[in-house]
């Protein structure tokens, strides 16, 4: 959950990640996979990271794909990414395609939520030049030989002036249960020149 300010929201939102463990799908899952332990849940409250640039990594057998666009993450998939395709093996660029980004999400603070802004031309450049696109593919690499699984990634980059080049990447990891259930791990990674 995002945008999260004052306590009554907080509250709010910690009641709906524990209610969470007792969804029909959950229910399911651990009856399915005969889990019998008690249900326990941590959750962990974090201050939102400022994303200038925001980044979905992928990992299969053969490549790894990084989308990247402007603002914070677009989870619904509602708008064009750059897209670009790496050769697992060598981490060589198989293809890229820069897309038109017709707006961003921001962050209203008086209204405390994610709201879209146009981006006019500056939605036609790329995202995030290449170098940086490659440093992208190199880490989700090494967090898939970390997991020793496929993975899917989140990533927040603030170019701002308080970033101190540091970059949040939440993972995605799915399990092989019926029906599979998702975790989710933050990683802070400090970028040294």
């Amino acid at each position: 959950l995002q945008n999260v300010k004052e306590k009554a929201p907080l509250l709010k939102a910690v009641k709906s990640c524990w209610s969470s463990l007792y969804t029909p799908r959950a229910l399911k899952y651990r009856k399915e996979n005969e889990i019998h332990a008690e249900e326990k849940m941590c959750v962990i409250v974090q201050r939102m990271v400022e994303a200038d640039i925001s980044a979905q990594t992928y990992s299969d057998e053969e490549d790894i794909i990084v989308k990247t666009f402007i603002g914070y993450q677009d989870y619904n998939d509602e708008f064009e990414k750059d897209v670009t395709i790496f050769s697992k093996g060598n981490l060589m660029i198989k293809n890229h395609k820069s897309n038109f980004q017709e707006f961003q999400y921001v962050r209203d603070i008086k209204e405390n939520t994610l709201v879209k802004k146009s981006l006019k031309e500056t939605g036609e450049k790329q995202k995030l030049n290449d170098k940086d696109i490659e440093e992208l593919s190199r880490i989700t690499k090494k967090v898939e030989g970390f997991l020793e699984k496929p993975v899917k990634a989140f990533l927040s980059i603030s170019k701002g002036k308080h970033s101190n080049g540091i970059i949040h990447i939440i993972c995605d990891v799915t399990d092989n249960g019926n029906p599979p259930l998702t975790r989710y791990q933050r990683m802070i990674i400090k970028i040294m020149p």
